[in-house]
């Protein structure tokens, strides 16, 4: 192996084409064991055997190759180097491959996990587990073949290769009625696991220490050290808890993950403390001129929110995030791509778990994402704030040209862009909860607010046709959640009118953010704020000497709402310099964010003279913080995954023989 170390070592000041070529062998090695299941699928599909060897070549493609020319270079050096290696056991995998997949898959795996400066030792370890992955993949695959379903049992569906508690918790709870699984669907959601699982870990892990997390950053550019904690004692409140590296400056990645693995109730703070530690989270997410890959960052996540809770959100918006500008092109480049939405989903991993999924997707057509990204090159200035303007009407801008970006998720989405600005916000839950018995006296929308809502109560039978503000309240008391339900749609929404008139003119309701020459296309409707909407939003403004503007100031109240601290990660402009996590790394770190309670529903008490019952959420059990950016996984495990069934043998197989 002397030879491939030296070729190695001797890279030098070119080490950024070895990184490129070093990138392209671990992508196509990671989607060996992949291959081979997308062709077990289409066989279970009845589509035949070259359909499945088309399956295994497309996945294959996926992969692709260096994105230098210094590194296709370097690629093609290596392969000439590490030949007397590889043709051997190339000419071995063909061999055994077309006599017997299974086998040929132990081959092609043990090819991509050698490892040359360490020697044959970890691949014989880790050869020896592809042996019984192939064989237990292989005779599994034999299973399924011959049944038309499998049944709901837990040692059923691990004994069909779903071996993941939350598949299995999601397929029972998917399929409960029908008391089976089709057999297609559960080979389906194994290949698309494995799949998932085969995308190459990028980060040093959760048992890494902190050291080198910190080299890792230094690699991509980033600070990935934890500052210290600097504890505080509210002089009102006389609360303590530490913050790190208090409230001065930034907080670093790691100080954002370390705060939500000691998480504490905010509403322990002072008001002004939590003003101060709101404008330190504002400074930290600030990007100085962002480009439109950033803009679509921070935009996608109010796209991905419909029916996503927060911490959901956050983990289908990382999975989403695009770091370069050939990116953004690629994906405004599959606008128009039959089923896009569904395909991306699939593509990305956020689906429900007893699809293969991660199980973190609401209710979002992901396909929106595409057309965001082909507004963002076609017309960026669209997305900015014009001189004279406000975050208000950037927001009436974007909901009048964005799908998936219209009211409430438009209000949610433009405040990232600049946060120091934002005199928009969502109107949730908690905005129609602490407000819309106050618009039953609005002097300005009291009226029709009321007869909205008259009318509504009335069609479910809750009051009489004519009934007074205080039988509408004496019946939210008597049914809370009901009420407060109805509320939200009636305060929510828009209010659309034609573009423009019959006449051809610009109807006068178009506001002059929403002008054509601002426009990237003309709408036929014109959105505007639901009248009960601005005034929620109106009654939401901070008070006037507030250092915040109406966005961060609702980011401050829901953390009390919530019962802890959201420092929202996600929207760090380091991640932008940062490779993406993989599936498996993410995958653990949910269930970190599991564990932790992140996830877990809020208790719902009622609290004295308030009608509504009130959620409270107990503090986040206390963890690690690279816990939380990373889940403990075994990095032998994804190696054995990376052997688990050869694609190029497999491919070869199908083609030369029915079976």
């Amino acid at each position: 192996m002397s030879v491939v170390t030296d070729f190695l070592r001797s890279g030098g000041q070119q080490a950024l084409g070895l990184g490129d070529a070093a990138l392209t062998i671990g992508k196509n090695a990671a989607m060996q064991p992949v291959a081979g299941l997308r062709g077990i699928v289409e066989i279970l599909r009845g589509k035949g055997m070259d359909a499945a060897a088309d399956a295994v070549e497309r996945q294959q493609a996926v992969a692709g190759g260096p994105q230098t020319a210094r590194g296709g270079q370097y690629l093609q050096d290596f392969g000439n180097v590490i030949k007397p290696i590889t043709e051997p056991l190339k000419a071995g995998v063909d061999a055994v491959g077309a006599m017997d997949p299974a086998s040929g898959a132990v081959l092609a795996g043990l090819g991509g996990v050698i490892d040359p400066v360490k020697g044959a030792g970890r691949a014989a370890k880790v050869a020896s587990k592809a042996a019984g992955v192939a064989e237990a993949a292989a005779l599994r695959a034999e299973g399924l073949a011959s049944r038309q379903a499998i049944g709901l049992k837990p040692g059923e569906l691990k004994a069909a290769g779903v071996e993941d508690p939350a598949m299995v918790r999601s397929m029972r709870s998917n399929y409960g009625k029908a008391g089976e699984v089709p057999a297609e669907a559960v080979a389906e959601s194994v290949a698309n696991r494995a799949r998932l699982n085969a995308e190459p870990a990028t980060t040093p892990g959760a048992q890494a220490s902190e050291a080198e997390w910190a080299a890792w950053g230094d690699k991509h550019g980033v600070d990935m050290t934890r500052s210290p904690d600097v504890p505080f004692s509210d002089v009102k409140t006389k609360a303590e808890f530490a913050l790190p590296g208090g409230l001065e400056g930034k907080f670093t990645i790691p100080d954002l993950f370390h705060i939500k693995a000691n998480n504490f109730d905010p509403n322990t703070m002072s008001h002004e403390l939590h003003n101060d530690l709101m404008l330190k989270f504002l400074r930290t997410h600030k990007v100085d001129a962002p480009d439109a890959v950033d803009k679509f960052n921070r935009l996608q996540f109010a796209q991905l929110s419909p029916n996503a809770p927060l911490t959901q959100n956050e983990f289908m918006s990382q999975r989403y995030r695009l770091q370069t500008p050939e990116q953004l092109r690629a994906l405004a480049e599959r606008v128009g791509e039959p089923d896009l939405g569904a395909a991306m989903n699939r593509e990305s991993g956020v689906g429900a778990a007893h699809t293969g999924g991660m199980g973190v997707r609401g209710t979002a057509n992901a396909e929106h994402l595409a057309e965001l990204s082909r507004q963002l090159r076609a017309k960026p200035e669209m997305f900015d704030i014009a001189p004279g303007e406000t975050m208000q009407d950037l927001t009436k801008r974007v909901m009048n040209q964005t799908p998936g970006l219209s009211t409430k998720t438009g209000s949610l989405a433009t405040p990232w862009l600049d946060l120091e600005r934002a005199n928009v916000s969502a109107v949730d839950i908690h905005g129609v909860r602490n407000n819309w018995r106050q618009l039953l006296d609005d002097p300005e929308v009291g009226d029709a607010f009321t007869d909205r809502m008259r009318g509504q109560m009335a069609k479910r039978g809750w009051v009489g046709k004519e009934a007074t503000r205080e039988e509408i309240l004496a019946a939210a008391e008597k049914n809370p959640t009901a009420v407060e339900k109805l509320a939200i749609g009636v305060v929510g929404g828009s209010q659309d009118v034609n573009y423009r008139l019959k006449s051809g003119k610009i109807n006068p309701a178009v506001e002059a953010s929403v002008m054509p020459d601002k426009l990237e296309h003309e709408p036929a409707k014109y959105q505007q704020f639901n009248p009960f909407y601005e005034k929620v939003m109106e009654r939401m403004q901070p008070a006037a000497d507030s250092p915040l503007e109406l966005f961060p100031e609702q980011w401050r109240k829901w953390d009390r709402y919530r019962d802890r601290i959201e420092p929202h990660e996600f929207a760090h402009p380091d991640f932008r310099k940062l490779p993406k996590q993989s599936f498996a790394e993410m995958n653990a770190a949910l269930q970190a964010h599991k564990d932790a309670g992140y996830m877990k529903a809020p208790k719902k008490v009622k609290e004295a003279g308030k009608f509504d019952r009130i959620m409270k959420n107990d503090v986040p059990i206390k963890s690690d913080w690279r816990n939380l950016y990373y889940g403990k996984i075994d990095p032998e495990l994804l190696a054995t995954m990376g052997a688990g069934a050869g694609g190029l043998a497999l491919a070869g197989a199908l083609r030369g023989e029915d079976r």
